[in-house]
Parts: structure tokens; C-alpha cells; sequence
């Protein structure tokens, strides 16, 4: 499960920026070991420290001990198994979980795939794409009713008429 992404070094001993998908970093202070994928690439990398900040998080992987290094490994994905997840709580849910979901607007309408989960802000922003192209969804309580994982929908309070004013 991916939890967040390496966005950049940070300081002269190796440390990362890590943007947290799951908005929760305090899940790096349980976990010692985790996988970073970088393309087709995945290894695994041993947590010094996770310091939450304002923002993304600052980590420290005993296996890096320089920017050069650090830099290295910008865009890649931490992903820690099922197991080492936290149990989330109800309405929340992580990126993974997300991602290929078809939804489904208020008249029947399939708006598309959940292909993307934008974090500009207090709310998160889903972006569907589909026939009729992409779709940019605020994903707060308004627009979003149930989810059904086993069928991979999502119900869309609203119809595409409705969020094209928005």
C-alpha cells in the first residue's frame, strides 16, 4: 500500500521530504523497515526518524547519508503492507484503496475513473477521467455518498451538470 512519496532531499545527512497520502505521518514512528519504490525499483530502507512538520514530513533513512543520495531517490513511493497500516478511521480511506474506482453521478451517469487524488488543500480533490474527459471532484461529503469496494464504485451525489458549474 502506497503511503506517501519522497519529494526531495532536505539538510547535509541524507534526510528526505515525504509527502504522506494517507495524510498521516505518524504512521513512520511504528514502522522500522519500509519499501521505496522508484520505477521499477523497490527496496527497502530502515527508518533513523520520522519528524512530522507543517507540510510534508522530514525522514531519515539510515541507508542514505547524504543529499546526493537523497536526491536520488525523489518521486519514489514508501509502501508498508496491510499489516503495518493503521486502522484508518470510518470515512477514511487510503489512496490505494481509491484509485480505479468507477463512480457513478446521481442519474446513473459513469463520470469516469478515479485515476489521480489531488492534496492542495484542507479537502482532498479527485480527478476522474473518462469518455467524456477529466472530471475534478472536491471529495468532502457533499459530493461523495457510498462506496462499494467489492463492485470498485463510488456514488456521486450530484450529476456531471451540476459539477461543471463548480
Amino acid at each position: 500500500m502506497v503511503i506517501g512519496r519522497i519529494i526531495k532531499p532536505v539538510g547535509i545527512r541524507g534526510e528526505v521530504r515525504v509527502a504522506f497520502e494517507s495524510g498521516d505521518p505518524d504512521r513512520l514512528r511504528t514502522v522500522k523497515v519500509i519499501a521505496v519504490r522508484l520505477g521499477e525499483e523497490t527496496s527497502r530502507l530502515h527508518i533513523v526518524k520520522a519528524i512530522p512538520e507543517a507540510g510534508p514530513a522530514r525522514v531519515k533513512f539510515r541507508e542514505l547519508e547524504n543529499p546526493e543520495e537523497a536526491g536520488l531517490l525523489r518521486g519514489a513511493e514508501l509502501i508498508v503492507s496491510a499489516k503495518d497500516s493503521p486502522a484508518l478511521k470510518p470515512g477514511e480511506y487510503y489512496v490505494d484503496q481509491l484509485i480505479g474506482l468507477t463512480a457513478i453521478a446521481s442519474d446513473g451517469e459513469t463520470l469516469g475513473r478515479l485515476e489521480e487524488i489531488l492534496q492542495p488543500g484542507t479537502s482532498d480533490v479527485w480527478v476522474l477521467r473518462g469518455e467524456a474527459g477529466e472530471l475534478l471532484i472536491p471529495a468532502v461529503s457533499e459530493f461523495i455518498g457510498e462506496i462499494d469496494f467489492e463492485k470498485r464504485l463510488v456514488a456521486i451525489q450530484k450529476t456531471r451538470a451540476e459539477m461543471e458549474g463548480i
